[in-house]
């Protein structure tokens, strides 16, 4: 998609050295933050689980996403890991 409108990725190998010294604190961020959204996640499962049949305790779809898009970032990560 960004190809067709004329922006390729040829300006990232540019940056690459501007960007790999903050490689450690990015990682270390992002896997913070995905920790933090599976505790989130978690803490989620465990309130619908107690949630009273006329509660309004969030939406199951919701929360599968939450799931898909933390199993994604997790791909990802590993994927940062493995490649440096």
């Amino acid at each position: 998609m960004l190809a067709s409108v004329g922006v390729g990725s040829a300006w990232l190998g540019s940056i690459s050295p501007v960007v790999a010294p903050y490689r450690v604190p990015l990682l270390t961020l992002a896997s913070a933050l995905l920790l933090a959204a599976t505790l989130r996640l978690l803490w989620q499962l465990r309130q619908a689980r107690t949630c009273p049949a006329d509660g309004a305790c969030g939406s199951s779809t919701y929360r599968a996403l939450t799931a898909i898009g933390i199993a994604i970032g997790a791909a990802l990560l590993t994927g940062a890991f493995l490649y440096g």
